[in-house]
């Protein structure tokens, strides 16, 4: 699993590209733009997060907990690098090839 810290320092670049500064928490359109991920991809990801209840993890490591707030999802920033470090463990595991499967660009 890709450590607290290295998935940080991912998460901040990523931030640094997309032009947003480092909050508690981010919009939907944010996420997606954080991601670079597609509208109807982040609702995959929402609508399938599910936590194992013995374990408190997410059943599915490709999705993201989400709240809502005034109406509106919000995704927490440690949740964006959880996201992150679960994910690059997954693509390791599933990937046929392991050097493809890094982010573009960081």
């Amino acid at each position: 699993m890709m450590d607290h810290e290295t998935a940080v320092q991912k998460l901040d670049g990523m931030l640094k590209v997309a032009k947003l500064p480092k909050r508690p928490s981010y919009t939907r359109r944010e996420v997606c733009q954080i991601l670079e991920i597609s509208e109807r991809t982040w609702w995959r990801y929402v609508v399938e997060h599910d936590l194992d209840p013995l374990t408190q993890r997410p059943v599915r490591p490709w999705t993201i907990d989400s709240y809502m707030l005034r109406g509106h999802y919000r995704v927490r920033y440690d949740e964006l690098v959880s996201w992150l470090a679960r994910n690059r463990t997954w693509e390791r595991k599933h990937s046929a090839d392991t050097q493809t499967m890094d982010l573009p660009g960081f």
